[in-house]
């Protein structure tokens, strides 16, 4: 049976057990997953799940069977949902209409009265969304009165996903209405503005009713009609192009004058809330305007781009004169929003980015409660900071200079609003936020002015806190502002990628953070976003020594930075030591090569030895694997290395701690710093064995796959690795080389490259490499590793193709031994010397497969499956949660001979890997799905939690 078939009997089984009336589903859970399968296997290829008539049958079996008996309102619902993805097809929404399955539905459950379920109204404006897919359904809809009860639903008090759902509805009613039965479009809208035009009569003609709109009861009767058309204008908004038909729009904007209705109810109203519902409806409105009237002039001149800042403008002063703080703040960045929606429509008819300008001053209003901040601490105007710093006197300049004269009575009112306003912290708090929120509609000129409004504030803030330490105390009550400053200004330098062309303010991010993590009262969420800080800035080179390229710190914040990451990594916080990690990492990264004088930052202040015991005895899983990956930027430089190998004996630890390691985030990093140490030819030849047997059991025994992938990048390398001292260079064997046996140049034929590659495979083999290539491959775990497996594995299997190197002059007499590394450390006399408690570790010339030691993961399962008892844990587990037996055993390598590699590799890997796809794939969630509602039917009792 193939697949398809075999879900189209599941399902009709399952289709049938809802016929029973006395069929109760006893966890929606199942209903909802089964419709999201239905719907992804549709559109997915093949279609293995939809059969028409499967579906039209049932449906219509269901309605005769329902009007005799109580329907569950589960599989109601889940009916209306199929019904809704199938009637999107013309086709089907035909073989519907043979027995009136949508009116009988709504008939048979009353879907348009108001009193039913959220479940049921949302279900029921689905279907009708989905009819809008075709001509049919339009013509349909229009001939019936279901979009009534749509607009009555969504004029109510109703959940989000159904007004959601009707704001789509409506607004694709009106557009799709409108070019069959224009007048059938106009009515709809004449229903939905009737509402404002009705009040604002009633308002103006009456003087006393100005006390209703004080009391909100008008805004309380106009919000739902107000939120359905700023729905449906955002609905149009989303898909505003060049060739967008603005007939409906039009309907509002010059029928209906709904901007002259909205600025009527503006000048009246004393609700903020109010206020900004009128205003944000006015807004797409405008922007409507505004793309036709350029697509109409096939031009964006500077006439129409400065008549529509002063129709936004007009909305934002309205907002400014009444003092709605947050309103202007939200008003600003929905403008930003709707210029880049319509800026593709604008740069068809420009050259240039045409958004810019009306950006900046909105960038402007932004930006002043930042600004203020650094004012009022300061307690000094921008006019007196201008005299006393050049540069910010440069940059107020040029924001001036960008404000266009029409506006600028409303920014300088703006201003001082902000200004005198005693509580300035949460309106800035509330600007900071918006700033992040709709940082995606900023052009890079405007995010750039942004972060330099930002470094100032910063700025004035230390200035003040070392002019005047006591005022700690009062910061610290706005903690979360100064958190989310600092947050700010990391992001827009790494989401804009500001450097010091952009803004010479860059080159003091470095020294402000660091003032700042110096006065010690800070709490740990502001220092973490501060220590982030630190590291954007040398990651970004934004030091002035490093913006010059000079490598010398004499002089630099980061001379001055050792002490201070020496205590943090001492912090309580754990987030504090991982951030802290971070910035290590970055610096021991530029110490590699574009700044070697950092290597002495690290080594002087004993910061190498911390992170090496900060890696191993961490309490926190997190900050141990900061602290691995900061070890593999140190180990490459050299004198980090010795520094740390004499004190610490890492290697050593860093195998046991692969074993041991109870974290797989950890493990996984582990294994990439022992790749790293072995590609730098740091280990002893003396623990070379050692490091094998380790990465052998990392590759094939790990529980976490990602462990098992790197594990396998290790034994990539150690084939390269492996190849390269037979001769192979880049990747090719050159015509001659010269041989370290012989201590001669030789030749390399075909013969003689042979040879070295069969000597390759051998040392590769008693390596355990051929072993893990070969177990990776056929990993039952995860496919992963086995894809991760052939990559490796092709390009070996190709050169030895090359080379003709196959199972008849694969055998040597003696298997040489694995390849010793010279080693640059300091040398181990033997390999008992520095015995770590690992029972099995053996020699590699022995035959033997494994040490018998017990597999203690197999017999704790067993355990486990044997007994009920909870407490079991406590006897396998210390208190601490630390392993009871600590000692584990390191198993020793297989061997597998060359000739059984060559014979397994010569397989068609890529037809195994692809054989292992299909089953997996061939017992996939739905199927199970599909099994666990078929035997919930016959069952009486099922697990309530067994869903997925």
């Amino acid at each position: 049976m193939d697949c398809a078939n075999k879900y189209e009997v599941k399902i009709q089984k399952i289709l049938e057990n809802f016929l029973d009336p006395k069929y109760k589903i006893k966890n929606d859970v199942y209903l909802n997953t089964l419709f999201v399968n239905i719907v992804k296997n549709a559109d997915g290829v093949p279609k293995e799940a939809i059969n028409i008539d499967v579906y039209t049958n049932w449906l219509e079996n269901l309605l005769t069977v329902w009007k005799s008996s109580k329907s569950p309102q589960g599989i109601v619902i889940f009916a209306l949902n199929v019904i809704s993805f199938l009637a999107a097809k013309e086709q089907t929404f035909a073989q519907f209409q043979k027995f009136l399955c949508i009116e009988r539905f709504v008939q048979t459950f009353e879907l348009t009265r108001m009193e039913i379920s959220q479940s049921y109204k949302h279900a029921f404006i689905k279907i009708c969304n989905a009819c809008l897919e075709h001509q049919t359904g339009v013509q349909w809809l229009i001939s019936k009165t279901y979009w009534k009860h749509v607009l009555a639903f969504v004029l109510t008090n109703q959940t989000l996903y159904v007004t959601q759902q009707g704001y789509k509805f409506v607004a694709g009613l009106l557009k799709k209405s409108y070019e069959v039965d224009a007048g059938f479009a106009l009515k709809i809208v004449e229903t939905i503005m009737f509402p404002l035009k009705e009040k604002l009569n009633v308002s103006i003609n009456n003087p006393d009713n100005f006390l209703e709109i004080n009391d909100e009861v008008l805004y309380g009767k106009l919000q739902p009609t107000l939120e359905l058309i700023y729905g449906i204008f955002e609905v149009y908004m989303s898909e505003i192009s060049v060739n967008y038909d603005f007939k409906v729009v039009n309907v509002f904007i010059q029928k209906y004058k709904i901007e002259d209705v909205l600025f009527e109810y503006m000048t009246i109203s004393q609700s903020k809330e109010f206020t900004l519902a009128l205003s944000k409806i006015a807004l797409p409105a405008m922007f409507f305007t505004f793309a036709q009237e350029v697509i109409t002039s096939k031009s964006m001149t500077a006439d129409l781009g400065y008549k529509n800042l002063n129709c936004v403008f007009r909305v934002i002063t309205i907002n400014v004169n009444k003092s709605y703080y947050e309103n202007v703040l939200q008003l600003t960045h929905w403008v930003n929003k709707y210029r880049f929606q319509v800026e593709p429509i604008l740069g068809t008819y420009s050259q240039k980015r045409c958004g810019d300008v009306s950006q900046h001053q909105m960038l402007t209003l932004q930006m002043f409660p930042v600004a203020c901040v650094g004012y009022k601490i300061r307690g000094i105007g921008h006019h007196e900071l201008a005299k006393t710093d050049e540069i910010r006197g440069i940059f107020l300049s040029k924001l001036l200079s960008m404000l266009n004269t029409a506006v600028k009575p409303t920014v300088m009112k703006w201003r001082e609003l902000i200004y005198t306003d005693p509580f300035i912290y949460p309106k800035t708090t509330l600007s900071l936020n918006y700033l992040i929120k709709y940082k995606q509609y900023f052009p890079r000129s405007a995010a750039i002015t942004a972060f330099q409004t930002m470094i100032y504030c910063l700025n004035d803030i230390i200035f003040m806190l070392k002019e005047t330490p006591q005022i700690i105390t009062a910061l610290l009550e706005q903690v979360n502002f100064f958190c989310l400053l600092l947050e700010c200004i990391a992001t827009f330098v790494k989401e804009f990628s500001i450097t010091w062309t952009d803004s010479m303010e860059t080159i003091c991010v470095m020294s402000l953070a660091f003032d700042f993590i110096s006065h010690p009262a800070w709490p740990p969420n502001a220092v973490v976003k501060a220590l982030k800080l630190v590291e954007i800035s040398i990651s970004k080179y934004m030091a002035p020594n490093m913006v010059l390229l000079i490598d010398n710190t004499n002089g630099s914040t980061l001379e001055l930075m050792p002490p201070l990451l020496y205590t943090k990594l001492h912090d309580p916080s754990w987030e504090v030591r991982d951030s802290t990690l971070e910035v290590l990492c970055s610096i021991a990264e530029n110490a590699i090569q574009r700044f070697p004088s950092y290597q002495k930052i690290i080594l002087e202040s004993e910061l190498s030895t911390l992170v090496v015991q900060m890696a191993l005895n961490d309490g926190e899983s997190f900050v141990r694997m900061s602290a691995v990956k900061c070890l593999q930027q140190m180990i490459v430089v050299n004198e980090l290395w010795n520094d740390v190998d004499q004190v610490q004996n890492l290697h050593l630890s860093v195998l046991k701690s692969i074993l041991e390691e109870t974290e797989g985030i950890v493990r996984k990093e582990l294994v990439n710093l022992v790749t790293k140490i072995y590609e730098n030819q740091l280990f002893p030849g003396s623990i070379i064995d050692r490091v094998y047997d380790t990465m052998c059991q990392a590759a094939i025994y790990d529980l976490h796959w990602e462990v098992k992938v790197n594990a396998l990048s290790f034994w990539d390398k150690v084939i390269n690795l492996h190849l390269q001292n037979q001769g192979m260079i880049d990747g090719i064997f050159p015509t001659q080389t010269f041989s370290r046996e012989n201590r001669k140049i030789v030749t390399l034929t075909d013969l003689e490259i042979q040879k070295r590659l069969i000597r390759c495979l051998n040392q590769l083999n008693s390596a355990g490499c051929l072993t893990v290539l070969m177990s990776s491959i056929i990993d039952d775990c995860d496919l992963e590793v086995s894809k991760c497996a052939i990559r490796i594995t092709q390009p070996f299997l190709e050169l030895l193709k090359q080379y003709d190197v196959n199972t008849l002059n694969v055998t040597l007499n003696t298997p040489p031994s694995p390849l010793r590394i010279n080693s640059s450390s300091s040398p181990i006399s033997s390999y008992s010397d520095y015995e770590i408690p690992m029972t099995g570790v053996s020699s590699v010339d022995s035959g033997v497969d494994f040490s018998p030691m017990p597999d203690f993961s197999e017999k704790i399962v067993d355990e486990i499956l044997d007994t009920k008892d909870l407490n079991l844990l406590q006897s396998v587990f210390n208190s601490d949660g630390s392993n009871a037996n600590a000692t584990l055993p390191l198993k020793r390598r297989k061997s597998s001979s060359p000739k059984e590699f060559i014979e397994f590799v010569n397989q068609d890997l890529k037809m195994l890997l692809g054989d292992r796809q299909k089953w997996l794939e061939s017992i996939d969630d739905f199927d199970s799905l599909l099994n666990d509602i078929l035997k919930e039917y016959h069952e009486d009792e099922v697990n309530s939690m067994d869903c997925y």
